[in-house]
This record gives C-alpha cells, structure tokens and sequence, in this order.
C-alpha cells in the first residue's frame, strides 16, 4: 500500500458524496478522529491513513490523506450508508444489493500468501476459499446481476468481456476503481471462475509459480496488467462518451484488436495514457492511419510515448484535449512513418 500522500479531504469527500461536516462527524462517531472542531486530528490507531502535508500546488499545509486512508473511509461510509438507509427505509435497496469488496488488510493479506507461496494450491479450486468477515460494502454501487455469464475467458473475446464488465461498473468512480482491493476481491469471489480459466496455467497439476498469480490476480505490474482492472481501465480510458450505440467503443475496439501489449504493455507504461482525453486523440489517430498500423508498429506506438513525454516537459498535457493529441500526432506523421527498427526508435528524440 503507497505511503504516499496525494489525496485531499476534498478528494475523500466528492469520492463518498458527504460535505465536510458529514464526514468529519462520521469519522467521529467512528473513532478515526479525535474531535469535531479544529483542524484534522488522527486518533492512534489510525496515525497511518493521513497527516498534515505541504502541498505543492496549494503551497500550504494541509491534510493529505494515503491510499489506506482513502480506502478505509471509502469502506466506513459504505456500511454506514448501508446501515443508515436501512434504518430509514428498508425497502429501499429490496432490489439493489451492494457490491462488496474486501478490507484492505485481508487484501494484503492475501498479496502476502501469494508473495511466499502458502496459498498457490487454492487457485487451481472451484471456489477460492476466503474469509466472509473481512468482506464490506461499497457505497452507492450495485451489485451487478448475471455478470460472470457474460465474460469469456478468452484472448479473442477480451473485447466482449472488458465492455460488459465496464458496463456492469460504469458508476464506479476513478477514485473506486483505483482501490486495489476491490479488483482483489472480484477476482478471488464472483469473477474468480472467470480469472482462473482465462490465465488457466494455474490448473496444471505441477502448478507453483506464485509470480503469475501476482502478475493476475494482484497487480505486480500495474492496473492496466491487472486480469480485471485492466479490461475495466481500458474501456474507461477509450470510451467515447459523445457517441452512440457501436460508437461508443469504436476506440476501445480498435485498442483490443492490436497486440495485447498496445493496452498492456507499450501505451499502459506511459503515464499520459492514464489520461483519458489523451488516450483518445492517440487511439483516433492510429485507427485511422492503417499504413502507419501496418508494420513496425509496437516501435511507432513507443515513439509516440517518448514524443509526448518530452512535450510534457515543457507543457502540462493532462488540461489539454483529445484534438490536440490528434493533431499533433497529424504533424509529427512523416517522423513516426520514418521509425523502421529498434535502431531508429533509439536514435529517435
């Protein structure tokens, strides 16, 4: 879990939908704070979620909150919103059930069995056996119905299973879908079938390989390598959301028809493709140049990285729109034509 702190109790409160004064009374009632007034204050047992932080941007000093932070409190509203709207009106969620997840310490839990091989054996079994109390819900998401019977566990149909696990979870919010330990959890319970026959070595016999499961089911090297998150981001980053029907995923389906290492390897690595608007502009380019596409095309799409990486250094790309990323890629078209090896691609920038 990163010890990094980079979100802001603004970030908390537009992820869980409460004012300031909602969450900061729910984190007392809870124990998590030590008073309603005031500044910010941590009780001990809870010292490693968050602490008092110069913000760049900001240049001052305030509460910065880490992953483990963030998460804990994204749980602690999702029971309490659970419980409260219960008390208010039970019939409310008679036809909506709350999609769980797991507590970030059972999560990790699990990343460590896997990291020392203890539990190695329990992915070749039908069931994944876990513990239901380290089991929470998460706010104001459904729990999607039916949704295992439409994954295919397959290469060739990723396209297929990524839109319809999208779909199922299109209200998750960035900040929900970066917690680990929700992808964690879909991938040890209702998604595990799915997980298990789509990275099948797990079920060979003389099976002990715990990198792969770290590489599958946890994310050794990132979300967009994870076995679900990564299908769910890469619909997320590519959806056109202006358009309709098959419009929609004209993008995300050019991106799952290339080499698996577009979306997992070459762009995924490129922070800048983590930003949507970017993600586009670079996908609506390379869908409509099939010459460009047709050859040397992994060194191209590492060229277009390393191109934006050194604009980046003089212009802040992330506040800028997916038509520029178009037309900037339209500019540079005889210098990306031109890289015909890996000799090229060095000598590039």
């Amino acid at each position: 879990m990163s010890e990094e702190y980079i979100y802001t109790t603004a970030d908390i409160t537009r992820a869980v939908n409460l004012s300031y004064i909602q969450l900061k009374k729910l984190l007392f009632e809870k124990g998590v704070v030590s008073s309603l007034t005031g500044e910010m204050t941590l009780n001990d047992d809870y010292k490693d979620w968050g602490k008092p932080t110069f913000n760049q941007f900001m240049k001052k000093i305030i509460f910065m909150w880490n992953d483990k932070g963030r998460n804990e409190i994204i749980k602690i509203v999702g029971i309490n919103s659970n419980e409260s709207t219960k008390k208010k009106n039970q019939s409310t969620f008679s036809n909506m059930q709350l999609q769980q997840t797991f507590k970030t310490k059972y999560a990790d839990s699990l990343l460590d069995c896997a990291k020392n091989g203890s539990s190695i054996s329990l992915y070749a079994l039908d069931i994944f056996p876990i513990e239901k109390e380290n089991i929470l819900y998460i706010p104001s998401i459904r729990h999607p119905e039916g949704l295992i019977d439409k994954m295919i566990p397959s290469i060739e149909h990723d396209f297929e299973s990524a839109v319809a696990l999208y779909e199922a979870y299109q209200d998750l919010s960035p900040l929900q879908a970066a917690d680990k330990s929700f992808w964690v959890y879909l991938a040890h319970t209702e998604l595990f079938s799915y997980v298990q026959q789509r990275f099948n070595s797990v079920l060979d016999p003389d099976f002990n390989n715990s990198q792969y499961v770290l590489d599958h089911w946890f994310f050794a090297h990132g979300p967009l390598r994870h076995a679900l998150a990564g299908l769910w981001w890469a619909v997320f980053l590519s959806v056109d959301e202006n358009a309709d029907g098959e419009e929609r995923y004209k993008y995300t389906k050019f991106l799952f028809s290339r080499d698996i290492n577009l979306r997992t390897i070459y762009l995924a690595n490129y922070p800048l493709f983590r930003h949507k608007e970017a993600a586009i502009g670079i996908l609506r380019f390379l869908m409509e140049d099939e010459e460009l596409c047709s050859v040397f095309f992994r060194q191209r799409t590492r060229y277009i990285s390393k191109y934006f990486n050194k604009l980046g250094g003089t212009r802040q790309l992330v506040s800028l729109d997916r038509n520029f990323f178009y037309t900037e890629l339209k500019k540079i078209r005889p210098q990306i034509i031109a890289i015909q090896s890996e000799e090229d691609l060095k000598n590039s920038i």
